[in-house]
């Protein structure tokens, strides 16, 4: 297995990294480590996400400037 933090530097895409996928508020307030012992599985979804919606998407509306989804009502 390779070390959580030789995965974490893993590009993804040409703006993502594997530690931008690692940490989930939620998840560490639940107790749930976000950590896999074979992470072939996740790095490949995270490539291919990160490459064919998130790139496409930050090219379209720009990088968020926070980590939320905030909804606006109208």
């Amino acid at each position: 297995m390779r070390g959580l933090e030789a995965c974490g530097r893993m590009q993804l895409s040409k703006r993502f990294f594997f530690r931008d996928f690692l940490y989930s508020e939620i998840g560490a307030a639940q107790g749930f480590a976000n950590i896999r012992e074979d992470p072939e599985l996740p790095i490949a979804a995270g490539a291919r996400l990160a490459r064919d919606m998130l790139d496409p998407l930050v090219d379209t509306f720009g990088r968020s400037r926070s980590g939320r989804v905030t909804a606006v009502r109208h």
